[in-house]
């Protein structure tokens, strides 16, 4: 049974009163998450919930940032749409009812707080406690949370905050806000990310995954998914790493009796297939991830540049239209004869 994800879920309630745009938006929404289709083509569904769903959604951003806060939040939304399993059919409409009504409140939210992170230095001595106080006082959504898991404290996860800001500040002292928001809601997704980490080398045995590499990861791949691989290239993963960690385990066997005791203590290196497995494999998935990332910003780059062609043939067609009755106008116009006074 696959671990679940557990998230403050604030505000999601029986019934939800939605506007026409949100009630269309939840049914487009529960359209897209048809279970069929999310299994076999996860990313396929990820790209039309970012930008068919997301993108109209939000407002009173600079539409620069809206790739930014679609791609991350949607990657949540697979999250968390993934974890239903089999409660799926009872629940999808709530989840999609929420997410709907409530996405420019949880995205208002989260950027009033990536604003307390910049507008303070991290050295600020009240700075963990004014992050502290603004988390603990907002809601945390579960498609876009300042606070990725239950697992992780409000506290824990300031302390956080507070090392990736001195860090970007040390590099650049005048942080623009718009660059916080695009590598505050990177860090989030990336807190979670590190949790597969630490769920994977958990559960995982290096006795048994060296010695029946594919077969025991896909074992462990039940309980640790990664949310936009379908079964079939979750067993690829598994494949392909899993050759990795054998080739590099067998090579430090091969150096190690070729050179016995001449290895020094700080050259020598043992074989971890728990370790380098999970390694190999969240490399991939990441890389992954930033592809589809990237293709969500040239799917945004092309909506917009079809929304300003539309704007601009529309413009063009008022002005025909104005044009056309002016000179219908000037054609009958008349010009009185003038007869001596």
């Amino acid at each position: 049974m696959k671990q679940q994800l557990i998230f403050l879920l604030v505000g999601v309630a029986k019934v939800l009163s939605l506007t026409q745009d949100q009630k269309a938006c939840s049914s487009r929404f529960i359209e897209l998450f048809s279970q069929e289709a999310f299994k076999i083509q996860p990313m396929s569904v990820y790209a039309n919930l970012t930008t068919d769903i997301c993108f109209p959604q939000i407002t009173n951003i600079q539409h620069s940032l809206k790739p930014t806060i679609c791609a991350y939040q949607g990657l949540f939304v697979i999250e968390y749409i993934d974890k239903l399993g089999v409660s799926f059919p009872e629940k999808i409409r709530a989840f999609a009812d929420d997410y709907c009504k409530n996405i420019q409140e949880a995205m208002n939210d989260k950027l009033q707080l990536i604003n307390i992170l910049n507008s303070y230095q991290p050295d600020y001595q009240n700075y963990t406690q004014k992050c502290e106080d603004y988390i603990f006082s907002h809601s945390n959504m579960w498609f876009d949370p300042t606070k990725p898991s239950d697992d992780i404290t409000i506290g824990v996860m300031c302390e956080a905050y507070q090392e990736l800001f001195t860090s970007l500040k040390s590099y650049n002292p005048a942080l623009k806000y718009e660059d916080a928001i695009i590598y505050t809601y990177a860090f989030i997704y990336q807190t979670l990310i590190d949790r597969y980490d630490m769920d994977f080398l958990n559960v995982c045995v290096d006795s048994q995954l060296q010695a029946n590499p594919e077969d025991y990861c896909n074992e462990l791949m039940s309980k640790i998914d990664f949310i936009l691989l379908n079964e079939d290239e979750e067993k690829q993963l598994c494949s392909v790493n899993g050759k990795k960690m054998k080739k590099r385990c067998h090579d430090i066997d091969r150096v190690e009796s070729e050179q016995g005791n001449n290895i020094s203590p700080e050259g020598h290196e043992y074989c971890f297939p728990c370790a380098f497995t999970i390694g190999y494999m969240m490399h991939d998935y990441n890389y992954g991830v930033e592809k589809q990332i990237k293709d969500v910003f040239i799917a945004f780059s092309k909506k917009a540049t079809g929304i300003l062609k539309d704007a601009s043939k529309e413009l063009q067609q008022k002005q025909d239209k104005i044009d056309l009755q002016k000179k219908l106008e000037k054609s009958q116009l008349t010009s009185q004869i003038q007869l001596p006074a």
